[in-house]
């Protein structure tokens, strides 16, 4: 009888940028992890996402970092640090 293989549970990464040459950049360094899945998104989709490990934030461009953070915080009550 076989053992099985343990498997590491799947990361997932929300990307939140408003550039998709970044993304695609971002999709590249990470490609070459197989426990990694980059989610492209935007801060308004992040409720609809499930299973969201982290959040990536690119430059909000003169937005409040704080108040995003607040607002993704919301979200995910039970997982925001």
């Amino acid at each position: 009888m076989k053992a099985a293989v343990a498997r590491k549970p799947l990361i997932r990464v929300a990307v939140v940028e408003s550039d998709p040459l970044r993304f695609v950049g971002f999709r590249a360094l990470f490609d070459t992890e197989p426990d990694l899945e980059l989610v492209s998104a935007s801060l308004a989709d992040l409720g609809q996402l499930q299973a969201i490990d982290l959040v990536l934030l690119g430059n909000r461009g003169g937005q409040n970092l704080y108040d995003i953070m607040a607002s993704i915080c919301l979200l995910y009550t039970s997982r925001c640090v």
